[in-house]
């Protein structure tokens, strides 16, 4: 059977790496037999030879999914019959049909530099042509350049004996001819272009090569790497880095890395001019994945290069190899430019430096003046899973790369991060106090970091121009940067998981609305089911209510009002700023008539009903907006639009409606300013238009499903104008607009002087944490054992109050709503917190945190790790609360590390 005519496709080489004395390949398999992909399962024996010669391949063959990974020998090319030449690889397969050949390839991004060896007499090794063919090369010694020296822009090159032909350097297709002189060659470097990356061969007709022992060496013209080495098919060539990154000293002190570097001054010119030093940063990089940056500091700076200092933690680092680049970030934070970091000239006296937990740097040989390489490997099985499982989820990796910024990064003085519903845009009351700050922000002293989802949104577009202005998306690295070194952090509702604020940090908690519906303890929710509303409060240094029964409302029922070191200010909410001027910046004509299609000669109805569901849980409300639209355009006058603006957690329900939807980065006081009716449920954005004193109606078609579901504050009903579940009534109030008549509320007055007030206290420095806060006790408890026995944590928590104490309790674990029942026999002064999302902790503190509960022996550094990251972990969760101590209601469960760790603080 001829089966070499039933094959197709070729082997294709990826990978080339040294090991010990040999070099290992992974090939991979792109034959086809019969049409159908070749099964590596059926090979035999595989060997790579020279085309007509022997094998070069030395061991045993293994498979790797799709791969063929196998060692190669160079001394087999040696022992070969080559004689200043190259030869084609290829493969040769055995199965139980038969012996046949196959092309072998070398792909493009497959790194195939100096891949060689020599003995006394040939130098040999393997590469690649220009049509990717995967070739052997031996060259004879005879014609060997010894020395190079560069002179005001003459390049001396001393040859081991006199040549009498010509010589010829060839650059990107040109020649540049060079006659020798004796055993010397000598050529003018003035042609040649030193902006960009250049290489350089020689052509002779004899055989050129190099001393291997002076060919590293690295000169530097003009800030410019000029190195010697060898082309792919074995030639010796100059090679012009026209931006190279050198490193000019390395150095370890305790488990910090030291490093000196070099960086052309022409990688630093940017289009818009030289870019300011506390814009560059060392960051560790594998492919796409940017794992946190480091600051430097400039040394001295001449003509041609810059020379910096950085100082990298190895306590940090992530599993695995990765490259440590230099990169310019603009003033936004994104990266312009990036370059490894190279060993240059000091490679030849560069040996692996060690620390701990198995971090080495290591050299990469393959690469153009050789990277450096962090490489965090370890041969212990219960380490590596300690180290692959704190990574292995994308919520782990989040919070885990939030936290190498908090921990390496300093505050960024006179900057402002802005937050509105997890990046929802400029909206709500962040956007008002935005405004204002910007507006009498004379000398731009301040940045502002808006968070967004869509980075895109037009709605940015008035802002974009501004220097001082940066839109973030959620959740991106940038986001985690910003996250963790803005100076003052402005939120109206939850913060991401991660998010521990540090002491440096000023957080200013608005909240968004005057509660009609139950909130905090008072909800019929799940307990529990807010946690993250409760852990984001307690990251506040500043607290704004509009008055006292919304912060009794909205701080007290999340049990943190007087055991929290936030300071509590009454004052209107910043956004009504926006209900009472948008309208007369014109602004349904310049931005609402250019985001949706309303007709200019009729008055505007919108219908803004709030979520169902349960946090986290929203409930599919698509269908029941959809009917009560229906109603709404039965009985509404024709001089009347209808408008519908649906709650965030709605928002991804409503795919098409009847009429104009507006969409969520749309600021609705600003709609609200040009409204005409306002139709809602149970949302506090009546109390926003109330202070209009245009009709506002409260729609409430399922009140006694949600009133079971949610749950009502009864007492805020006497202040609702018209209000009704009942549908002639609400037909009878659509047609009778004219008749509203509304009393003033006075919790929906708006003072603009408040707000000036109220920024001067965040911006200054008293507005940290206050003192006259009361302590609490704060004892673990796992909803399990709440759940199995809650007489006993009862008993246990009367007997801790005995004396008078607060006791609170960190709930950890989830409960059902079946559950609810438990927390009622729980003493009404208990106070309720709830363990959500990942811990906030760095590689190196895990496996020390792993190592203490193994009981295995840890030493001082371990200790104050495990310390490090209790303390950051209790502010991750329980944030400005004001705690006295830590213990456990019962024992610690078993793989609890991090409330093990808290009873360590």
């Amino acid at each position: 059977m001829n089966l070499e005519s039933q094959i197709s496709g070729n082997l294709t080489v990826s990978d080339i790496t040294k090991r010990n004395n040999n070099w290992s390949l992974k090939i991979k398999n792109n034959l086809k037999l019969d049409g159908n992909i070749f099964d590596l399962n059926t090979i035999e024996n595989f060997t790579l030879r020279l085309l007509g010669q022997d094998a070069i391949n030395d061991g045993e063959i293994d498979y790797e999914e799709d791969h063929l990974l196998l060692d190669i020998d160079l001394t087999k090319i040696a022992s070969q019959n080559i004689k200043n030449d190259i030869i084609p690889v290829i493969g040769e397969i055995v199965t139980s049909q038969g012996i046949f050949t196959v092309e072998v390839l070398a792909w493009n991004g497959t790194v195939i530099r100096e891949v060689l060896e020599e003995n006394s007499i040939q130098r040999y090794g393997i590469g690649r042509t220009e049509n990717n063919l995967f070739i052997a090369w031996a060259y004879d010694k005879t014609l060997m350049i010894e020395n190079i020296d560069i002179v005001d822009y003459q390049m001396f090159i001393s040859l081991n004996k006199p040549v009498n032909t010509l010589i010829t350097l060839v650059q990107s297709g040109s020649e540049i001819e060079i006659k020798p002189s004796a055993n010397q060659l000598v050529f003018d470097l003035e042609p040649i272009d030193f902006n960009k990356t250049q290489t350089l061969t020689f052509n002779s007709e004899s055989v050129l090569t190099f001393n291997l022992e002076n060919k590293n060496q690295i000169f530097d013209i003009k800030g410019r790497a000029v190195t010697f080495n060898y082309d792919s098919l074995g030639r010796p060539q100059i090679d012009i880095d026209y931006r190279p990154i050198l490193i000019s000293n390395l150095e370890k002190i305790d488990n910090e890395l030291l490093i000196d570097f070099s960086v052309p001054a022409s990688f630093m010119q940017l289009d818009d001019g030289i870019v300011s030093d506390d814009l560059i940063n060392i960051v560790i990089s594998q492919k796409e994945d940017k794992f946190g940056m480091m600051p430097v500091n400039k040394i001295s700076q001449n003509e041609h290069t810059i020379n910096y200092h950085a100082r990298i933690s190895m306590d940090n680092m992530p599993f695995g190899i990765y490259d440590l680049k230099m990169v310019i970030l603009n003033h936004k934070y994104s990266i312009l430019r990036s370059g490894v970091l190279r060993l240059g000239n000091i490679r030849n006296t560069f040996s692996d430096i060690s620390f701990e937990h198995d971090v080495k740097i290591i050299e990469d040989s393959l690469r153009k003046n050789h990277p450096i390489l962090i490489e965090h490997t370890t041969q212990l099985p219960q380490i590596n899973d300690w180290q692959k499982n704190i990574r292995h989820t994308a919520q782990k990796r989040w919070a885990q790369d939030y936290t190498h910024y908090r921990e390496s990064l300093p505050i960024v003085q006179n900057t402002i991060l802005y937050e509105s519903f997890f990046g929802a845009g400029l909206v709500d009351n962040p956007y008002a106090i935005f405004r204002y700050i910007l507006q009498n922000d004379e000398h731009n002293k301040y940045t502002h970091i808006i968070i967004v989802n869509n980075i895109n949104s037009q709605h940015l577009d008035r802002f974009r121009e501004l220097e001082n202005v940066i839109f973030v998306k959620y959740n991106s690295p940038e986001y985690k940067r910003w996250l963790a070194v803005s100076e003052f952090l402005i939120f109206n509702t939850s913060t991401a998981h991660y998010f521990a604020a540090r002491d440096e940090q000023k957080v200013w908690q608005t909240w968004h609305g005057v509660p009609l519906k139950a909130l905090g303890r008072d909800m019929k929710q799940t307990r529990g089911a807010n946690r993250n509303v409760i852990r984001s409060f307690s990251q506040a240094t500043l607290m704004t209510n509009p008055n006292m029964y919304t912060q009794e409302r909205v701080v007290d029922t999340l049990d943190i009002g007087d055991i929290h070191k936030a300071q509590k200010i009454l004052a209107s909410y910043p956004r009504l700023e926006r209900v009472q001027n948008a309208k007369s910046e014109n602004y349904r004509e310049n931005v609402l008539a250019n985001t949706l299609k309303i007709d200019p000669t009729k008055k505007i109805v919108l219908y803004a009903p709030t979520w169902r569901g349960e946090n986290g849980n929203y409930k599919d409300v698509a269908a029941d907006y959809l009917k009560q639209i229906e109603i709404f355009k039965k009985y509404l006058p024709n001089n009347y639009q209808l408008l519908l603006k649906p709650h965030i957690n709605a928002m991804k329900f409503i795919k098409r409606a009847p009429v104009e939807i507006v969409p969520s980065d749309l600021e609705v006081n600003e709609v609200l300013s040009v409204t005409d009716v306002l139709i809602s449920d149970y949302s506090s954005i009546i109390f926003d238009f109330y202070f209009t004193g245009r009709p506002t109606i409260n729609w409430m078609y399922d009140k006694e499903t949600y009133a079971k579901n949610a749950g009502f504050y009864p007492e805020i009903f006497s202040e609702l104008v018209w209000a009704t579940d009942d549908e002639k009534q609400l037909a009878w109030m659509l047609n009778n607009l004219d008749n509203y008549q509304s009393d003033s509320m006075a919790f929906s007055d708006y003072n603009e002087n408040e707000l000036k007030k109220i920024v001067d206290v965040f911006f200054s420095e008293a507005n940290k944490t206050v003192n006259d806060s009361l302590k609490t006790d704060l004892y673990i408890v796992y909803a399990k054992d709440f759940k199995k026995s809650p007489e006993s944590v009862v008993s246990r928590i009367k007997n801790l109050q005995r004396n008078g104490n607060i006791v609170s309790l960190l709930h950890v674990g989830t409960y059902d709503k079946k559950d609810n029942g438990i927390f009622e026999k729980l003493p009404e002064n208990i106070r309720n917190f709830y363990r959500i999302g990942e811990p906030d902790i760095t590689m190196a503190e895990y496996i020390s945190v792993q190592k203490f509960m193994s009981h295995d022996l840890i030493e001082n550094d371990d200790e104050q790790r495990i310390l490090n990251f209790a303390k950051r972990e209790l502010k991750r969760e329980a944030g400005n609360i004001s705690i006295d101590k830590i213990n456990a209601l019962f024992d610690i469960k078993e793989n609890d590390y991090i409330s093990e760790s808290w009873l360590k603080i």
